[in-house]
């Protein structure tokens, strides 16, 4: 198969663009679809310009043919000598097959002539050189996002149990030294830092009716299935915690982490560019009222084009997802996190859930009361490990401390339900109950109680009145 081949020669330009970007040239742009000047793509190579030195413009022809011979050279020459720049130009051809000996022949006499230009020609093989360092799919033209750079984690293990100690501070009846971490992972998220520049102005016959300048920086979420920006509260993490890189293959990390998975960026480099050019012209997109020379109100819709939204980086890094797992009783529960630099944004934590119904005391409400919030909290069952809502929390009759619904043993004593432990306590306790006297008895209905001393007040009140 043909290198690109499943790419038309307007597409081919395009990946050749993503090329010369990743390589650091400047002002990189691709020609009209209509214009055949010669002129394919059009940049600046600043990158090793001495003090003093002019950077030299540089004018691309791209051919997606299997041989480029002679004519194909002297055109791209003329159109280099037509090109309008004050300072040293530089001509070269990019292609996906092979230049005869004739267009070499020709390149190289232009090149060594000290009052013409520098003529560089790059073929398939060279191409494939590139596809290394980039790197580009062959055949498809898709640029793949590689990354060796991580947001660092946490690197000791002390951290990430101090992570479950915190979070499970608000439990009642969970003793902090119990949760210790019996597993720990981190997931390395793909996401995107990107820089772009919104330049526009609008006018008509008046003159400037709307301008856009804009400078932005945004986070994307590099694993999602279509581009997208990530939420504030994580863009916000990642902006605090993004100068703290690691490499990927650093040994900082060794023995830390039970497990680590790395994440594919979803897309190629094209697709966020292009996803963001639209993203920022939406955003941007107004309708402007404006008076005519005429007196007349008119409106106009203004929104950005391409030209005018630049993505000037996208640079990528991994966000370290750490998930943190202890083991209580007959549950497991994990904690996951973002986490680096000292820093930590909590994603997901099972210590915030009541195990048998999925309530937790973030269900009182952004506008509850304290008191609401206390009614809304989680209890620790000893028994067997579930944390719970008050709905599953009872107190256990023999030794009074808090058992969930879901392990406990009850038993009927003055018609009231009482809960336990296991059989044994409910033996015990029903053992003692037998041996109370009859008022102790009742009092374990409290409603019994109640409703005795409410008939007791009744028979007084009316005693009284009858005397």
């Amino acid at each position: 198969m043909t290198l690109l081949d499943e790419l038309s020669g307007f597409e081919f330009e395009e990946v050749m663009v993503e090329v010369f970007r990743h390589q650091s040239y400047s002002d990189v742009e691709q020609a009209e679809l209509i214009a055949d000047e010669g002129r394919d793509v059009t940049m600046v190579d600043d990158r090793d310009v001495a003090a003093g030195e002019e950077p030299t413009a540089v004018v691309v022809e791209c051919k997606h043919t299997d041989v480029v011979s002679r004519p194909v050279v002297q055109k791209t020459h003329s159109a280099v000598h037509t090109y309008d720049y004050d300072g040293p130009i530089r001509a070269m051809i990019a292609t996906t097959g092979r230049f005869t000996a004739p267009a070499r022949e020709y390149a190289e006499h232009v090149a060594v002539d000290p009052d013409d230009v520098d003529f560089e020609l790059l073929d398939g093989a060279a191409l494939r050189e590139l596809s290394e360092e980039i790197p580009i799919d062959l055949y498809n033209g898709k640029i793949e996002i590689v990354c060796d750079e991580a947001i660092a984690p946490p690197t000791d293990r002390e951290t990430l149990e101090g992570y479950l100690e915190a979070a499970a501070a608000d439990v009642h009846n969970l003793d902090e030294w119990t949760v210790g971490a019996t597993l720990t992972a981190v997931r390395f998220e793909p996401v995107l830092v990107a820089e772009t520049v919104v330049d526009a102005n609008f006018e008509t016959d008046v003159g400037v009716i709307h301008e856009v300048e804009e400078c932005e920086r945004s986070i994307l979420d590099g694993h999602a299935v279509e581009p997208a920006r990530h939420s504030d509260s994580v863009a916000e993490f990642v902006e605090t915690a993004e100068p703290s890189r690691i490499a990927l293959d650093d040994h900082a990390l060794d023995g830390t982490f039970d497990r680590t998975d790395i994440e594919r960026f979803e897309h190629d480099e094209r697709s966020y560019r292009e996803w963001l050019v639209a993203d920022l012209a939406d955003r941007h997109e107004t309708t402007v009222s404006y008076t005519g020379d005429n007196g007349i109100e008119y409106e106009r819709t203004c929104r950005p084009g391409d030209a005018d939204v630049d993505v000037e980086t996208l640079d990528p890094v991994y966000l370290p997802h750490v998930a943190v797992a202890t083991s209580l009783g007959e549950y497991e529960y994990e904690l996951e996190l973002y986490a680096a630099g000292g820093k930590m944004l909590v994603r997901d934590a099972e210590f915030e859930r009541c195990v048998h119904c999925e309530a937790g005391r973030k269900d009182a409400g952004p506008g509850a009361s304290v008191d609401q919030r206390e009614a809304r909290s989680l209890t620790y069952c000893a028994n067997c490990g579930a944390i719970a809502c008050p709905d599953h929390t009872e107190t256990e009759r023999l030794v009074g401390e808090p058992v969930c619904t879901g392990c406990a043993v009850t038993g009927r004593f003055a018609g009231a339900t009482r809960y336990f432990y296991d059989v044994t306590n409910r033996e015990t306790f029903a053992d003692a109950y037998a041996e109370m006297p009859l008022h102790r008895k009742v009092r374990e209905n409290e409603a019994l109680v109640a409703v005795l001393a409410l008939v007791t007040f009744l028979l007084c009140v009316s005693a009284i009145g009858i005397l």
